[in-house]
């Protein structure tokens, strides 16, 4: 997708850079103080910037990519991780009528959250906590009070 991106963004300034160029063929019929051509030449400059923001950030993301291959050339934590989230899955649908939905429910998100997340710190966690109680309590008193579903 990154190779996309930059490529787009090549042709997109090539394009901007002939467009230009023609604006200077455009006649201009009265004198005045901007030309018909003053216009168009400013939309070209704002796309080719436009462009070149493209190509900035297909390049980034292209350093991302080979980043993150190499990362899952590893592999060996791939496993892991699958393991403990299908571990997590399992646990939440043994608990969940026992221990009821709100609380399961935060538990699990919590803990999901926390596998999925490479570098967690305090700050983070803290949010995600808070973010997955939100969650579950909304979720709650939407289908209790609107949808009238029973949760258990």
């Amino acid at each position: 997708m990154a190779k996309k991106r930059i490529g787009f963004g090549i042709f997109l300034i090539l394009f901007c850079t002939i467009a230009y160029i023609m604006t200077y063929s455009i006649p201009q019929r009265v004198q005045m103080e901007v030309s018909a051509a003053f216009f168009p030449r400013v939309v070209l400059i704002a796309l080719a910037v436009s462009a070149l923001l493209v190509i900035i950030g297909g390049l980034k993301e292209y350093r991302l990519e080979k980043a993150q291959m190499k990362k899952e050339e590893k592999g060996e934590f791939h496993y892991k991780l699958l393991v403990l989230s299908l571990i997590n899955c399992l646990g939440y649908g043994i608990l969940l009528k026992p221990l009821g939905f709100v609380f399961t429910s935060s538990v699990f998100l919590i803990l999901q959250m926390w596998l999925m997340t490479a570098d967690i710190t305090k700050k983070i966690f803290i949010r995600n906590t808070i973010l997955s109680i939100t969650v579950v309590v909304a979720l709650y008193v939407l289908f209790t009070t609107v949808f009238y579903v029973p949760l258990p």
